[in-house]
């Protein structure tokens, strides 16, 4: 009886094994191709599926399409530099790429501040002095005008030439205590260089003015300097030359109160007196002519602008001497005769012809 039921057991077990595989098989096989409608006479009948194709089923990455070929007439090429940056920007977009611009004129984006411009044409004058201070940062120096001028701030910028005994210098040359000349303007109402000028001790220099004294056993001649104010003694030796008005001269034309012009050379102790040139004696006349700049009727005094030398001279007058009406008038032109007397020029005779240009000289 066991043996009975033993046998039974193995045999259901065999044919659910059986069973088991079939199931699995039919799992595996694909779907139909087609289906067919219910009532096809076919449809009972299980159609036979041929395997699956394994490279067929198997997924593939999708083919590169290859880029047409470019035509070189057709699209003009590109600079090798161009192509490297582009063909490296599209495989590897995270480099980044440069963009050179064409260059730009410094002065067309420098600040106005930056860029000063030419200088206005303003009148001039000449100042003489000593260097008190100089700040270099702020391009101004301060100026101990000669004689009782006080002190002075002046400006300069690049615009300013800077001389020493000619030869052309930088600012950063000056120095606290030299002595300097400044030919000064106003830019905007601030007084400015636009040339200085430096004299040492080692290059000639030059002065002018009126004979204080003269020593002809020591050669020494003291005259008041008209630039600086103060008092020049220098020596006169065998070998100064010495012109009176243009013609050959000697030390015996050195009068008290004559106006000198002097050119120097350092020495010992005192400059030395290179050249003199004898401008005017006391008790020389001289003749004026030019146009009338300026008339005084309560003081007596006219001012000649001189043809010859282009320089400006203020004469005295008397009117019980000189007659002098009311038909004379700035813009006149003038002939004047003058004595000069050791300190001015006194008119002796005056003509005058008609202004030329009456309407714009007259203040009226």
């Amino acid at each position: 009886m066991l043996s009975k039921w033993v046998n039974r057991t193995s045999v259901l077990c065999a044919l659910f094994f059986c069973f088991a595989v079939s199931v699995a098989i039919a799992q595996q096989a694909s779907p139909p191709s087609t289906m067919k409608p219910p009532g096809d006479p076919t449809s009972s009948t299980r159609p036979t599926t041929p395997a699956p194709d394994a490279t067929a089923t198997k997924p593939t990455a999708p083919d590169t399409q290859a880029e047409p070929a470019v035509d070189s007439a057709a699209k003009p090429a590109l600079p090798a530099s161009d192509n490297a940056s582009s063909s490296s920007s599209r495989h590897n977009p995270a480099i980044p790429t440069t963009t050179v611009y064409p260059e730009t004129d410094p002065k067309s984006v420098l600040a106005p501040k930056l860029d000063p411009g030419p200088l206005p044409k303003n009148k001039s004058a000449l100042i003489g002095g000593t260097v008190r201070d100089i700040d270099q940062i702020r391009n101004q120096m301060t100026i101990d005008v000669f004689g009782k001028g006080g002190k002075m701030k002046v400006l300069f910028d690049p615009r300013t030439r800077f001389d020493r005994n000619g030869t052309p210098i930088n600012q950063t040359v000056i120095k606290k205590g030299d002595m300097v000349y400044l030919d000064t303007q106003l830019v905007n109402h601030k007084i400015f260089a636009r040339d200085v000028y430096i004299h040492t001790t080692s290059a000639p220099v030059d002065a002018s003015g009126q004979i204080a004294s003269y020593n002809p056993k020591s050669g020494m001649l003291t005259i008041n300097d008209q630039m600086s104010g103060s008092q020049v003694t220098v020596q006169v030796s065998p070998n100064t030359l010495i012109k009176n008005r243009g013609a050959s001269g000697s030390t015996g034309d050195l009068r008290q109160m004559a106006l000198v012009s002097l050119q120097l050379s350092p020495g010992d102790g005192h400059h030395a007196a290179n050249e003199i040139d004898i401008i005017a004696l006391p008790g020389n006349t001289f003749t004026f002519y030019g146009t009338l700049t300026n008339v005084d009727l309560r003081n007596g005094v006219l001012a000649v602008d001189n043809n010859s030398d282009h320089k400006s001279y203020e004469i005295k007058f008397d009117r019980n001497t000189v007659p002098v009406t009311d038909e004379l008038k700035v813009g006149n032109e003038v002939a004047v005769n003058a004595v000069f007397n050791g300190r001015d020029y006194t008119a002796q005779t005056l003509t005058f012809t008609s202004a030329k240009h009456n309407s714009d000289s007259n203040p009226e």
